[in-house]
C-alpha cells in the first residue's frame, strides 16, 4: 500500500508514501543525547536514520491539492548514497507517481502543487528528468545534461515568497538544502504571509523549523514523521509569526474541517490536519 485513505469533514485525504531517505540522527534529534534518541530509532553505521517521504494529496472540489512533492528522480548515485535514498518507482518516476497512479490520477490532473518548504526532500518532485531508457537520445546524454521538466504541467504551484527569495541565496550552510533545479523552472504562485489559497485549505507563514509549523508548540511531537500527522482545532487556528525579511521561510498547510462545502465555522469538533516542512541539513 503506497497511500493511507482518511477524511477531514468533506475533504478526502490520502497520505502518499513516496520513498525514504536517510539523515543524520543527531542532526534531527539536536540537543537530545543519541542515548536517548536511539532507543527511539537506531541509526546505521554512518549515524543515519531512515525518515519518510510523505506527502499529501486533498481531494478538493476545486481540483486535486498536493503538498510537497518527495525528493524526485534527478540526483546521481552519490547523492543518493549520501542520504540513503530510496524512491525508485516501479512504474511511474518516483514512488510518488506510483502512489498516485494506485488512486488512478496521474501528475496532469494535480491541479495545485503546495510546498511547505523548498529543501531538496520537500521540493525535489517539482522537476523531473527522463530516465536514460525512456529518453529519446538514449544514453547519448548524461541524465544532469538532459533539460528539467515540470513534473506537473496543469498544476499552479505556491510557495511563501520568502522562501523562494532565501533559495535563491543560499550560503554556505544552506545550499546543499536548496538545488535550483528542484525550483527554479517552476512559475511558482508566490504568497506573502498568511492565505486561503482555497476554501478549508489555509496557508500559514512558518520559520524551517519542525517545531514552529504554524502548531501549538505543546502538541505532541512527532520527529520521525517528515510529514502529515493530525492536528487539533486549536492547531487550525494558532497563526505563526511571518518570517522576518532575509530569513528562510516555509509554510504550514493546514486543512480545516467544515459543516459544509465551502465556507462556514469549523465543525464542534474541530478536527484538521497540518503538513509541514521539518529541517534538512546537508551532509558531507
Amino acid at each position: 500500500m503506497t497511500h493511507t485513505t482518511f477524511r477531514v469533514g468533506h475533504l478526502t485525504c490520502h497520505a502518499l508514501e513516496a520513498g525514504s531517505q536517510h539523515l543524520d540522527g543527531g542532526a534531527m534529534f539536536g540537543v537530545v543525547p543519541k542515548p536517548l534518541w536511539e532507543r527511539r530509532i537506531r541509526a546505521d553505521a554512518r549515524n543515519r536514520i531512515p525518515l519518510a517521504l510523505r506527502c499529501l494529496l486533498v481531494e478538493h472540489p476545486d481540483g486535486l491539492v498536493l503538498i510537497d512533492t518527495g525528493l524526485g528522480n534527478k540526483e546521481d548515485a552519490k547523492f543518493r548514497d549520501i542520504y540513503g535514498v530510496q524512491n525508485e518507482g516501479a512504474t511511474g518516476r518516483t514512488r510518488l507517481e506510483d502512489a498516485l497512479a494506485e488512486l488512478r490520477y496521474e501528475p496532469e490532473d494535480i491541479r495545485w502543487v503546495i510546498n511547505t518548504h523548498l529543501h531538496f526532500d520537500h521540493a525535489g518532485g517539482n522537476t523531473y528528468r527522463e530516465p536514460v531508457e525512456r529518453a529519446p537520445d538514449g544514453p547519448t546524454v548524461r541524465p544532469s545534461d538532459r533539460p528539467t521538466l515540470v513534473s506537473f504541467p496543469r498544476a499552479t504551484y505556491v510557495v511563501q515568497h520568502g522562501e523562494l527569495e532565501f533559495a535563491r541565496h543560499t550560503n554556505e550552510r544552506t545550499a546543499a538544502s536548496y538545488l535550483p533545479h528542484n525550483f527554479e523552472p517552476v512559475a511558482f504562485r508566490t504568497i506573502d504571509g498568511a492565505a486561503e489559497l482555497l476554501p478549508g485549505v489555509r496557508c500559514l507563514p512558518t520559520p524551517v523549523l519542525p517545531r514552529r509549523c504554524g502548531a501549538d508548540e505543546r502538541a505532541p511531537a512527532a520527529p520521525l514523521d517528515h510529514g502529515v500527522r493530525p492536528a487539533t482545532a486549536r492547531d487550525a487556528r494558532v497563526e505563526a509569526p511571518a518570517v522576518s525579511p532575509g530569513r528562510g521561510g516555509g509554510l504550514a498547510a493546514v486543512l480545516r474541517a467544515r459543516s459544509g462545502g465551502g465556507g462556514g465555522p469549523a465543525r464542534a469538533r474541530g478536527e484538521g490536519v497540518r503538513s509541514c516542512g521539518s529541517v534538512t541539513g546537508g551532509l558531507s
